[in-house]
């Protein structure tokens, strides 16, 4: 009896250091991505189709069915279009230099459930919007002025590395909180339709960078759980109107 307990007990044990270990790999594995690489799970639209736009010095795509394409646009501008047998989910990969614009979240071109970004130095504007994302890390593309993320599900966002962020606008989440004290830069957020408690707001009014009138900063956080509770006033004191 005791011989079976103990088989037992190094059976869960064996079990539970497994899962804590594959977890770790995929942790290791995503801050390893090489600078300029994206990574994305995605299922096709109706039509079997995905389209990508981006503005980038070379680009290869690995569309995850066997097929790999290799553009290098005179003007920068790219289109990227793919055509699936099927609509089951696909691991894109996508190997950039000079990124500076990516748009993947168009309208009809596929539903996004996970979008893994190395870090891409010239990335000022990304659009990932109206996906499934639960959670997006943008921590390693510092040069970003414009984020766009709406319509999806993300419950957290640490935006504390992207100081030229001058629009984030993430409405239409699952968001509990959000500090943008680092975002010196910013003039306009978008944060309503989210689950932002008067305290949540309050604290993310007190994170707000000054502006001073006649120049003033623009938020807007109705559908939000404490959106008639909170102080504004905070949030005005400090240059920005509120919506």
């Amino acid at each position: 009896m005791k011989l079976i307990k103990l088989m037992f007990w190094s059976g869960i044990i064996s079990v539970s250091l497994f899962c804590i270990s594959c977890t770790k790999d995929d942790d290791e594995n995503e801050d390893k991505l090489p600078e300029g690489q994206i990574v994305m799970k995605i299922t096709p639209n109706w039509n079997n189709n995905v389209y990508f736009e981006l503005i980038a010095q070379t680009v290869t795509v690995d569309w995850g069915d066997g097929n790999i394409e290799s553009l290098t646009p005179q003007d920068g501008w790219i289109a990227l279009w793919h055509e699936y047998a099927n609509r089951n989910i696909k691991t894109v990969t996508m190997k950039t230099s000079g990124l500076t614009y990516l748009d993947v979240g168009i309208n009809h071109s596929g539903i996004i459930y996970e979008l893994s970004l190395g870090k891409c130095p010239k990335l000022s504007y990304l659009d990932c919007l109206n996906n499934q994302l639960t959670n997006l890390d943008v921590s390693k593309n510092t040069a970003l002025t414009e984020l766009r993320c709406y319509y999806n599900q993300i419950t957290s966002l640490d935006v504390s590395k992207n100081t030229a962020l001058a629009l984030l606008y993430c409405h239409h989440n699952q968001i509990t909180s959000l500090d943008v004290s680092k975002n010196i830069a910013l003039i306009e957020l978008r944060c309503f339709n989210n689950q932002l408690t008067a305290t949540a707001l309050n604290t993310l009014f007190n994170s707000l960078p000054i502006k001073t009138p006649p120049v003033y900063s623009f938020m807007y956080i109705s559908n939000n759980p404490g959106a008639d509770a909170c102080d504004k006033s905070i949030a005005e004191n400090r240059g920005w109107r509120v919506f």
